[in-house]
């Protein structure tokens, strides 16, 4: 039997997995708690995934050491401290799956753990000089899989595809879990899409890691599952999409949606480094429907 194992960043890259490869009754599944620390968070994720895919088997970190794997799929990404005990496990077959736009954007230093292993990509061919170390592979994004999602959150996708589909969508960040914001940091956000933008009503899809909550007096706020892929509400939604900090979603989003990078912490060096490494790099330079501005 051929045991494959996924280590899950969270449901989106899960979902990119999933394009890669279904799932079949004799896998495992982990969640990566050094991504997901929050308990609430982590119980919300297990629970989408279990709908998605009832037979996976989840397991704890230590069994994961106690076995060998004749296949592991992680994102690109992971800690240097995790990394060191997935170069001790006996795997014969390693795939990394895209975990966010630094794949793209190239760094100073290239992350040996590309080196010649399968890289899934959205864009292979703008991929960044690090992730060239890997073996550059595109997903074949099926229907199949886009079905599934449909599938698990129907009810709640048909009253949002119920919706004019130039209704504005807010992408969130965790603000305050990365950049230490405080949670006011919404009442400033909610304002300035109003006075910006001016909608009635907006959709609302926080990031799964983001606790904190978004409220208008003028606007109505439609709040969805924080763990629908944002793929699946850029294709119901091809109007204006702001994010407050740049991901895969935007990237991959269809230029009939104009596009926002908004600045929400000016004043926050953190934020602003990863925030400006992106938005000034060559790969969104290029691409004329996004705007960039600063709350």
């Amino acid at each position: 039997m051929h045991k494959k194992l996924y280590l899950i960043q969270n449901l989106m890259i899960f979902m990119e997995e999933c394009f890669v490869t279904l799932p079949d009754d004799n896998d495992f599944y982990t969640i990566n708690p050094y991504y997901v620390k929050n308990n609430n968070t982590f119980k919300a994720l297990k629970h989408d995934i279990e709908l998605l895919f009832p037979n996976l088997k989840y397991i704890t970190y230590s069994e994961i050491y106690e076995s060998s794997w004749n296949r592991m799929l992680i994102s690109s990404y992971a800690p240097e401290e995790l990394l060191h005990e997935i170069n001790q496990l006996d795997v014969k077959d390693i795939t990394l799956v895209e975990d966010g736009l630094f794949d793209y954007i190239s760094t100073n230093a290239p992350y040996p753990f590309y080196n010649d292993k399968p890289l899934y990509l959205f864009r292979p061919q703008l991929a960044s000089l690090s992730a060239q170390k890997a073996v550059l592979k595109a997903f074949n994004v099926t229907d199949n899989v886009i079905n599934r999602f449909n599938s698990v959150f129907s009810t709640e996708i048909k009253k949002l595809s119920e919706l004019d589909p130039k209704t504005l969508v807010l992408f969130t960040t965790p603000l305050g879990e990365d950049f230490g914001s405080d949670s006011t940091i919404t009442n400033e956000i909610m304002q300035y899409i109003e006075k910006t933008f001016g909608p009635k009503k907006i959709v609302l899809k926080k990031h799964p890691r983001d606790s904190f909550a978004y409220t208008s007096d003028s606007i109505e706020i439609i709040e969805c599952n924080q763990n629908i892929p944002g793929q699946l509400l850029d294709r119901i939604f091809d109007g204006l999409k702001v994010f407050l900090f740049p991901s895969t979603v935007s990237f991959m989003c269809g230029e009939l949606s104009d596009i926002v990078f908004l600045n929400a912490l000016p004043n926050n060096n953190e934020y602003c480094k990863a925030f400006n490494a992106i938005t000034d790099s060559d790969l969104f330079n290029i691409q004329k429907h996004i705007k960039k501005l600063t709350l």
